[in-house]
């Protein structure tokens, strides 16, 4: 990813970089790189991150697609949370992050099964 060594995880995520955490959950010259991408997309959890999480669900590392579906799960728990506890507003936010999970889920397991 980067010129002079592999990506700095780290300090994508303390910066929030969600689109080059995105780029590096596609490193291909690292699963444990890829890994801890996907965790700090996970832990960020915005609906940016959903899409990133659903690809690594296809990831060829079974380390990296468990981290991702321990990710969408804890995300989906955030959010089941939202539904109990916020107003309106933030009910409806969290629809349309559960709606585009469940929308990248759907794509993730045709490209799965065609």
């Amino acid at each position: 990813m980067g010129l002079f060594g592999p990506p700095d995880v780290k300090k994508l995520a303390e910066r929030g970089n969600v689109q080059k955490l995105l780029k590096v959950v596609r490193y291909e010259r690292s699963s444990q790189i890829r890994r801890q991408a996907v965790c700090a997309l996970g832990k960020i959890g915005d609906q940016e991150t959903i899409g990133g999480l659903v690809q690594a669900l296809k990831d060829s590392n079974n380390c990296v697609r468990q981290e991702a579906e321990t990710a969408l799960r804890e995300i989906m728990d955030r959010l089941v949370q939202v539904f109990k506890d916020s107003s309106q507003v933030g009910k409806e936010e969290a629809e349309g992050i559960l709606r585009s999970m469940l929308d990248g889920l759907v794509q993730a397991l045709k490209g799965t099964t065609s």
